[in-house]
């Protein structure tokens, strides 16, 4: 016997067990439909095809294995299968037909192998059980409504072969809080997400396809839209785009700037629906972008729009375009533009690391500095120390690091090429060339290793960063390449300056990353998701611009949880108060006043090219302080307390070398009396070492007065 043919064993409603023999190669169209006593059943491995409607209706199965020897599942082949709980799928089979799975209410899980290519429609269609599901890399294609009404299924990361996701896919999946899309997908069909109330998250990896996607309609609702598992809400369009797609990020309604490249020539209808947040958008093409239907409808129209100076009334005259209120011109990039140099005096890294990849605490902070010159090869190098700190809570198995002082190495920057000294193999390579054009290769090491990709400059794309950036990444078999990382301009690596320099990309140890980058009270870098900060109470909270929260840094801080939202525009301690810049794109004042009205700190930026100031308040005499920023348009105050950290060690009032004597001496015997450690610790890590003694030589320096209110 080698099949079973068409309706044999259709409508046999008290058949309860079957025994296939081992010769059968194919089951035919309905063979067992409606057999709704059929408890169990073994397919054979030598059976090929299962036809259309095989087992429909089967209620009393509980669990199937497809062999692998199965090429296909057919359309409607295990369909309304109330009963069915589990099913292994073998890894032979291509495609799964239309309604294959469809109610099947009790089915908990089903893994998809990667060498399925198609889900068809409704192929797991009202099943309502389904709390996971897992789509292979093979797939490239997901039907119509396949998943419609899975109400149970919280989250979905699709496979990294789909191009195609149909209409209404996962209309109804009322549990669906997230989703995962590749760069893979190039067209997504009308309503997928319809009625996934509670799915707010989805996540992406590639900017430029996603702009490229063709939307057939609404996404859905509305929902966060996450690049490398960070929500974007300052949009940058990247370099390389022309086109931004229909609905592309229609109801993304966290967004609060979007900035569009000159490149950009065409943006499709309802590109931007719904977009109710909308602060400024930056458009850079001179020549008014083709704007499609309703590109901007129902988003806020009270949002400014900066365009080329040359540009404004054609763009006042333009379709859509004219509806914004305000329309003004493009802040001056001249110093945007200006190339920042890696080796500045002054430069501080702060690199954290993490126990594991699974582990978010953070254990051990690195911070590299520059610290005194050296020539190497007739080059005047700077120098590069590294202060480890490591939190008191801080073990494992291999080891605990210790807090420790070691030198890495030099640095040497010319024509825009940077070079770093490797200590310990006493050779000079070339770390990173900043003036390499868009997609030139640059091998970083001299043994033979693959090159690696460089990308366009951009700007503004990285969270915590205003400056030019790169997209780094590495070269594979055929031409083909991964995404890396990403080369900070003036800033470094994502993982900053390791402790293997030698390599550029992979830190030691793993993982670890960059959490902020400073020259002197200036913030270039700033990774939020590991500083301390503070929630606004509403949006409103946001144009206050200051947001301070009384918060205390002795050890190092683990990462925020997701859903959590803190402070963009500012924070204080005892030690430090930061001004996060991040909104502002201009010249402005900050300066600092007492209760008297006395100017203690004033200082005149460009709020475009950095993110935060750090100003040092552990010196400021104890009692309320105002802090103001303000241009020609605009002025924001905050209020903040400063307690003395009373680093005047010998109580004189004055800051001298006796007070670093003190402290000196206080080291060196091992018997440091408590109330000068609890003076000079000022960096607040509980140990007095040579980075405090630095920090208070620094005062002495700088203040005029020598008095303990600069």
């Amino acid at each position: 016997m080698t099949s079973i043919g068409e309706y044999t064993f259709s409508g046999c409603y008290d058949l309860t067990s079957v025994t296939i023999p081992n010769s059968v190669t194919s089951i035919g169209n309905y063979a067992f439909d409606n057999c709704t006593s059929l408890a169990s059943i073994t397919i054979p491995n030598k059976v090929t095809t299962i036809g259309v409607g095989a087992f429909e209706y089967c209620n009393g199965l509980t669990s199937i294995t497809i062999p692998n020897s199965v090429t296909n599942i057919d359309d409607y082949t295990f369909s309304d299968c109330n009963n069915l709980t589990s099913v292994s799928i073998g890894n032979s089979v291509a495609g799964i037909g239309n309604y294959a799975f469809a109610g099947c209410r009790s089915l908990t899980s089903a893994t998809i192998p990667e060498n399925v290519a198609t889900i068809g429609d409704y192929a797991f269609y009202k099943c309502y059980g389904l709390t996971s599901i897992d789509i292979g890399d093979g797939v490239t294609s997901i039907g119509n409504s396949a998943f419609w009404e899975c109400t149970s299924l919280p989250s979905v990361t699709i496979g990294n072969s789909v191009t195609t996701i149909g209409e209404w896919a996962f209309y109804n999946c009322s549990n669906l809080k997230s989703i995962t899309i590749p760069r893979s997908v190039t067209h997504i069909g009308n309503s997928v997400f319809f009625n996934c109330y509670d799915l707010n998250e989805v996540y992406i990896s590639d900017l430029e396809a996603w702009c490229n996607i063709q939307f057939d309609g609404d996404f859905f609702s509305r929902y966060h839209l996450y690049l490398n598992n960070k929500e974007i809400t300052n949009l940058i369009i990247p370099e390389s785009v022309t086109s931004i797609g229909n609905y592309a990020f229609a109801k993304c309604y966290r967004l609060i700037s979007i900035t569009i490249p000159s490149g950009v020539t065409n943006i499709g209808d309802y590109a931007f629906w719904f977009c109710s947040n909308l602060q400024n958008i930056y458009c850079y093409a001179e020549q008014v972008t083709e704007i499609g239907n309703n590109v901007f409808e129902n988003s806020n129209y009270d949002a400014t729009l900066h365009v080329p100076a040359a540009s404004i009334s054609a763009y006042q005259a333009a379709e859509s375009w004219k509806n914004f209120k305000e329309i003004v011109a493009l802040p001056d990039q001249a110093s945007q533009d200006e190339y920042r140099p890696f080796v500045e005096e002054g430069k501080v890294w702060k690199v954290g690391h993490v126990q594991t990849i699974l582990d978010n605490s953070v254990n051990v902070v690195d911070y590299y500095y520059f610290d005194g010159d050296t020539i190497i090869d007739g080059k005047t190098c700077k120098q590069m120390m590294c202060q480890r700190y490591v939190s008191p809570d801080y073990s494992n198995e291999y080891g605990t690091p210790t807090p420790s002082l070691t030198k890495v190495g030099a640095w040497y920057e010319e024509d825009k090429k940077v070079y770093f000294y490797n200590e310990w193999q006493q050779s000079m390579k070339l770390k990173y060339d900043f003036s390499l054009a868009a997609n030139d290769t640059l091998k970083f090491l001299t043994d033979g290793s693959s090159p690696f990709i460089i990308g366009p400059k951009q700007t503004g794309g990285i969270e915590g960063f205003k400056g030019v950036y790169r997209d780094i990444r590495m070269c594979g078999d055929e031409g083909q390449s991964y995404h890396d990382t990403f080369w900070l301009e003036g800033v470094g690596c994502l993982r900053g300056p390791i402790r293997n320099p030698c390599d550029p990309i992979f830190g030691d140890p793993v993982p670890e990353f960059l959490m902020s980058c400073t020259v002197g009270d200036e913030v270039i870098y700033l990774n939020d998701d590991y500083e301390d900060g503070a929630t606004p109470e509403g949006m409103g909270a946001r144009k206050k611009r200051f947001d301070f929260t009384h918060t205390i840094k002795i050890q190092p801080k683990s990462r925020i949880r997701k859903g959590e939202e803190q402070s963009l525009y500012g924070e204080y301690n005892d030690q430090q108060l930061g001004i996060h810049l991040d909104p502002l794109d201009d010249d402005y004042l900050v300066s600092i006043t007492d209760e008297t009205d006395k100017n203690v700190y004033q200082k005149a930026i460009y709020a475009g090219s950095i993110v935060a100031l750090n100003i040092d308040i552990s010196n400021f005499t104890k009692g309320h302080y105002t802090v103001t920023v303000e241009n020609s348009s605009e002025y924001f105050t905050g209020e903040f307390n400063a307690q003395t950290t009373g680093i005047d060690v010998d109580g004189d009032g004055i800051l001298t070398a006796k007070d670093i004597t003190a402290i000196v001496n206080s080291i060196a015997s091992k018997t440091i009396d408590e109330s000068i450690k609890s003076a000079a610790d000022v960096n607040g890590d509980k140990m007095v070492n040579i980075a405090d003694i630095v920090r208070i030589a620094n005062k002495i320096m700088v203040t005029d007065s020598l008095t303990t209110n600069p």
